[in-house]
């Protein structure tokens, strides 16, 4: 099938439908093959607990969790039980290779000798890396059809995809400036499943995002984004106009500042006054 591409942070970034590449200007390879590695909880107990912090990404099965040692546990245990594999185990900041053993089934790994209670302020002092493989995860981004660069306040720094026929109404967004990391919590459901998204125009700091017309749902939808309270990004997506909807992912183009949607009564331009025109 006809592929599309997305420029960011000096890559290109291709979906195909059958699978997520990028280019870095000398050779092309499936986005998931350097994945970026999430730290999903820290300050975690060997027993458990912790606070969570960085979402699973849908590219890669791969996490990383700190630990606080208490000095006397051996076994450390993981959010997760049947996982794939334990991919690294760093104590002090020093890879292992041996003085440990994992156990997939259960989820935990046991030390030979217990790592020492770090300092008094000290932040987690032992990571383990692991795999957690989740069906159907990777292909949520691998088969999606078409993608676009946009970013809070109508800057280019995050790529939105969308596509997928499983998931004909919704889109995801990848992490800041790194197409490698696409958050499991980072999408939206953009209207009714009944017509899919067919594409994206950026109008400012807003992006239309483009449905197919059913005859009664709204076929324009608008995204806004802004950072919280809490420093993380949060994106808003209301309903803006029914009527003329997309009829295929290529139908979409700009001549100046008309943004043009090819559709099914012809080509009509999406205009700044929230309004479509033939």
């Amino acid at each position: 099938r006809r592929s599309r591409a997305a420029y960011l942070a000096g890559k290109l970034w291709i979906v195909t439908g059958a699978g997520f590449y990028v280019y870095d200007g000398t050779a092309a390879h499936r986005a998931s093959q350097n994945a970026y590695i999430p730290t999903t909880v820290i300050t975690r107990g060997p027993t458990g607990g912790g606070q969570s912090y960085e979402a699973v990404n849908l590219l890669s099965g791969k996490q990383k969790v700190g630990f606080l040692a208490d000095g006397t546990s051996t076994e450390y245990v993981l959010p997760y039980q049947d996982i794939t594999s334990v991919d690294a185990v760093e104590v002090n900041g020093e890879t292992l290779t041996e003085g440990f053993t994992a156990d997939l089934t259960a989820g935990k790994v046991t030390f030979t000798t217990a790592p020492a209670k770090p300092d008094a302020g000290a932040e987690d002092n032992v990571h383990i890396t692991f795999t957690k493989t989740v069906e159907g995860y990777t292909d949520r981004i691998g088969r999606c059809r078409t993608a676009v660069v946009w970013g809070i306040g109508g800057a280019s720094d995050r790529i939105i995809a969308t596509g997928n026929p499983d998931y004909p109404n919704e889109d995801f967004i990848c992490g800041y400036l790194d197409g490698t990391y696409w958050p499991d919590n980072s999408y939206a459901i953009v209207g009714t499943d009944e017509t899919a998204i067919v594409g994206y125009r950026r109008m400012g700091e807003y992006l239309a995002i483009i449905k197919e017309d059913n005859g009664q749902d709204s076929t324009v939808f608008l995204r806004s984004g802004a950072i919280n309270s809490d420093g993380e990004p949060e994106f808003t997506v209301k309903p803006c106009l029914s009527g003329a909807g997309g009829v295929t992912h290529f139908g979409f183009g700009n001549i100046g500042d008309e943004q043009l949607i090819l559709t099914g009564n012809g080509v009509y331009a999406l205009t700044t006054t929230a309004s479509i025109r033939s």
